[in-house]
């Protein structure tokens, strides 16, 4: 049974065992948990060596992109987006080259 011919027996109002049972199939499907992607899982093996990069001293993107051989300064800024949600890191303005940009410094561990 298509999607199509499910909602067209639902505004007939025609429930037979077939649509009942299709309608609990879509549900099952909501709730299953979905995996995560292959980038997805990529991405958290490569939050701890983000993290080792971070310092006292604020690092770039750019920077992250080089040392790890990202594939973009984007990939990098994601990974850093990521630790600073988590609490790990925090922005900060820097200049590079007489530009402004956004870096990234270890947050410090209260004692």
């Amino acid at each position: 049974m298509t999607k199509r011919e499910f909602l067209q027996a639902v505004i007939e109002g025609n429930y037979t065992d077939e649509i009942v049972a299709f309608a609990e199939h879509q549900i099952e499907l909501l709730t299953k948990p979905k995996k995560p992607t292959i980038a997805q899982v990529e991405n958290k093996l490569l939050l701890p060596r983000v993290e080792e990069l971070l310092s006292e001293e604020p690092v770039v993107a750019h920077q992250v992109m080089e040392a790890l051989d990202l594939s973009s300064p984007q990939k990098a800024t994601s990974l850093l987006g990521k630790l600073v949600k988590a609490g790990v890191a925090e922005k900060v303005k820097v200049k590079v080259d007489g530009k402004e940009k956004v870096g990234y410094v270890r947050v410090e561990e209260a004692q």
